[in-house]
């Protein structure tokens, strides 16, 4: 996870993650860091998983 952005608290309007949310290592802290960043009333978008990922089946 990066810890060197220098942003002030309630930067951003927007904030999302496409398929990446949920490769983080430290779900909490992520979770932090996007409400601190992100403004009143601001939105978080984010996919979990690729929507293909269900239709495919492993091969054995």
């Amino acid at each position: 996870m990066i810890k060197i952005f220098k942003k002030k608290e309630d930067y951003f309007d927007i904030v999302y993650s496409i398929y990446a949310f949920g490769w983080t290592t430290d779900l909490p802290t992520t979770l932090k860091y996007i409400y601190f960043y992100l403004k009143k009333d601001g939105s978080f978008i984010f996919s979990w998983e690729h929507p293909i990922y269900p239709h495919v089946k492993a091969r054995k």
